[in-house]
């Protein structure tokens, strides 16, 4: 799991909040905050869309990506929903297209 934004406040706090998650899935997940400053174009690649501050889970041995639903608060609660939902197969990876490709091809 990968939390990207462009504020150090931002990386600690999503750390902070996460812990007891990362150690509950600690066997199957890494949980990892990235600088969007000092990576711009990793937000592109996991499917953000024209945000800072993103999070999502990449497959590492299929390459699947999952990206959080934009909108959506980033609270354990809801991460954790996301995981299950994830592992259930009721999110589906991201197909490579942003949302306003879709709207810009329909234009």
């Amino acid at each position: 799991m990968l939390f990207l934004t462009d504020t150090d406040a931002g990386r600690d706090a999503f750390a902070k909040s996460m812990l007891p998650l990362a150690k509950q899935y600690e066997e199957y997940l890494n949980f990892v905050t990235v600088d969007a400053r000092e990576y711009p174009d990793m937000g592109a690649a996991l499917g953000f869309y024209k945000s800072e501050t993103g999070l999502a889970v990449q497959n590492t041995a299929t390459g699947d990506v999952y990206p959080y639903p934009h909108g959506r608060s980033i609270t354990p609660e809801a991460v954790e929903q996301f995981i299950i939902d994830i592992s259930t197969g009721a999110a589906k990876a991201w197909d490579g297209n942003h949302p306003s490709d879709s709207e810009h091809d329909e234009l």
